[in-house]
């Protein structure tokens, strides 16, 4: 506990936690360790906490601060691939001690955003022929080997006909790459390509995927971390980007 006129120390923490998270492989498990280390702090402590490891400069291997992303998930909630939002009573905590501290990032970053809903209108429906089919044959389908038709069910908005587009050994990254790129394109495809171990590591893909004006803001703002600083100072100058996602950019290129 801080003692009056002493300053926090969020260096002391970290450290040890980023130590405990290296050796833990299950998402879950790494999730609650971040949590209980949040639970323990005092509000304004949790919150020097938050940003000293938001700020920190980047890992020196695109997507291995695993602190980071956990806490990036946490803090944007339900727009990132498996992530569940911060239990209320430690957001609302969070948020009153960033509005006191006038702590523009975190209250922006606690801030409620509800994901994009994938469009609806006649350009994301599938061919007829395709549309047509059984669910359970799009699945199958998604799986095989006609390019054409591989081409054709990226525009689908089931989850499992994508992953098993994606998990397609025919696919190449100049594909991917286009899927991520699509517009319009269901939401739902977007988050698993992140989700896919195959494909979310490349930056050619993640950068396709942060600039698609149907990328959810959370997801976006989480990628931005995992992409070179080269790529960062291209993408600036790209006019779809949202506003949010634009004054996150910014940040990382900063840090």
């Amino acid at each position: 506990m801080e003692r009056e006129g002493e300053s926090v120390n969020p260096a002391a923490g970290i450290d040890g936690l980023d130590l405990r998270l290296a050796h833990v492989l299950e998402p879950e498990m790494r999730r609650r360790l971040v949590l209980e280390a949040l639970h323990a702090l005092p509000s304004d402590e949790a919150r020097q906490f938050i940003r000293a490891v938001h700020d920190r400069r980047p890992a020196r291997t695109p997507g291995s601060d695993h602190l980071r992303d956990i806490l990036l998930e946490l803090l944007l909630g339900s727009g990132v691939q498996g992530a569940e939002p911060l239990p209320y009573e430690l957001r609302r905590s969070l948020y009153e001690a960033a509005a006191l501290a006038e702590d523009e990032v975190l209250m922006e970053l606690l801030r409620s955003h509800g994901g994009a809903g994938g469009p609806e209108d006649d350009a994301l429906r599938l061919p007829r022929e395709l549309e047509e089919l059984p669910l359970g044959l799009r699945r199958s389908l998604a799986k095989g080997g006609d390019p054409l038709r591989l081409e054709q069910l990226a525009r689908d908005s089931d989850a499992l006909v994508i992953r098993n587009l994606l998990r397609n050994s025919r696919l190449c990254e100049e594909d991917v790459v286009r899927i991520a790129a699509l517009r319009p394109v269901a939401v739902t495809t977007l988050v698993e390509i992140v989700a896919s171990p195959r494909w979310s590591s490349r930056t050619r893909v993640r950068v396709a995927l942060v600039r698609n004006p149907q990328c959810p803001p959370e997801l976006g703002v989480k990628l931005l971390g995992c992409i070179p600083l080269a790529s960062l100072h291209e993408m600036r100058r790209d006019p779809d980007l949202p506003e949010r996602v634009h004054r996150h950019l910014e940040r990382e290129i900063e840090r």
